[in-house]
């Protein structure tokens, strides 16, 4: 089970003082661009993070799967796409997509289907990476437990740490 992340790539928006998404009539551009660089990507399965580029850094907002499509018909859904599009107005910077894909034993891109069940287990680990860094992530399923778990000085706590809890810590090479 071999993923390859490839990106950040822009997603092209328009718009002066406000920026918008895309359309659909400017949707093909952007895949014949990643398709010159990477031919056969979009037609890959794995996973993909959203996220909003600014002062050097990227936030993520949203994380999803593609499994059983293509990242094509997965990636600007008119969910994904409303997402997309109540985030980037709001946010200041450039917008941007990695994708997280699966490759088979010979290094090509995987195809869609029903048994990749390690596409699932990537996105929870996605999603709880992505929370880290951005507790407003947009992602409504799988987070609602993450945000809420605490472990004393292990998951989601700033408390300071006793003498078990470092040397669990260490262990774990946090």
């Amino acid at each position: 089970m071999n993923f390859k992340i490839y990106g950040p790539f822009v997603i092209p928006t328009k718009g002066g003082n406000r920026v918008y998404l895309m359309n659909d009539k400017e949707l093909p551009t952007f895949w014949q661009d990643l398709k010159r660089e990477y031919p056969e990507l979009e037609n890959g399965c794995g996973c993909y993070v959203f996220g909003i580029r600014s002062g050097g850094g990227i936030k993520p907002w949203y994380v999803g799967k593609s499994q059983k499509q293509s990242f094509y018909k997965e990636v600007f859904t008119y969910h994904k796409k409303n997402i997309y599009k109540d985030i980037i107005p709001r946010e200041h910077g450039t917008p941007v997509i990695f994708f997280v894909a699966k490759l088979t034993k010979g290094n090509k891109f995987s195809k869609p289907g029903e048994s990749h069940i390690e596409i699932d287990f990537l996105e929870n680990m996605l999603i709880l990476d992505a929370l880290k860094k951005n507790r407003e992530l947009t992602n409504l399923k799988k987070t609602k437990f993450a945000k809420d778990l605490i472990v004393t000085s292990y998951f989601n706590c700033t408390k300071k740490m006793n003498g078990s809890e470092k040397y669990f810590n260490l262990m774990l090479n946090k």
